[in-house]
């Protein structure tokens, strides 16, 4: 079982560090989008330079990589210890990336993947249409994405409640944890955003 869980490791990790956005916009638009707004490869950052069509494609790409890879696992071996383990794993080598200089993305679209793995679907189209409307309000896909995924938690806590959903209820909370540690730089320049636009309003 050991050597079983280190090749699923290894290849779960390899298909998470496919730098999906860079590859999208270097061979796709000839741009390093490395150098453009945030920096970031992820889909928020696509999808502000090159546009809501490449923003789509590699949401999509990236969460369809977390949902397909837990599929197939899961047809070869449904062991759902193995299962938690790769889908920590996908977020790992989606952040950590050998074909990037060990950078890469802040893991949101690949945590949809998994929640869409694990989670009822209409908990997870619940998540993503809370996830649309926050955008459209507030323009930061940080804070949407940070809200979705504590709601998600809480709703997986009162699940564990009531149905012995302890799995479940670790998984989103490692998931929230690592996505508040990914953008922790967005959460500092929120704060700070807003308390000097309170301070000149005084």
């Amino acid at each position: 079982m050991i050597i079983i869980g280190s090749i699923v490791f290894g290849v779960a990790y390899l298909i998470g560090a496919l730098p999906t956005g860079y590859w999208l916009a270097w061979y796709g638009f000839g741009v390093d989008i490395t150098k453009h707004g945030s920096g970031n490869i992820g889909a928020t950052n696509i999808g502000r330079i090159l546009g809501k069509q490449a923003f789509f494609l590699v949401f999509c790409i990236d969460a369809g990589k977390a949902l397909g890879t837990l599929a197939l696992i899961q047809s070869l071996c449904n062991d759902q210890i193995l299962l938690y383990g790769t889908s920590a794993v996908l977020l790992i080598g989606n952040a950590c990336s050998p074909f990037l200089g060990w950078r890469g993305g802040k893991g949101v679209a690949t945590s949809f993947g998994i929640i869409a793995f694990f989670l009822p679907w209409i908990m997870t189209m619940s998540a993503m249409f809370i996830w649309i409307v926050l955008l459209v309000i507030f323009q930061q896909a940080f804070f949407a994405s940070l809200i979705s995924f504590f709601l998600l938690f809480n709703v997986s806590l009162y699940n564990n409640l009531y149905h012995n959903m302890v799995n479940q209820s670790t998984l989103l909370g490692y998931i929230l944890l690592w996505l508040v540690i990914r953008h922790r730089s967005n959460i500092v320049f929120f704060f700070k955003r807003r308390w000097r636009l309170g301070s000149n309003k005084k």
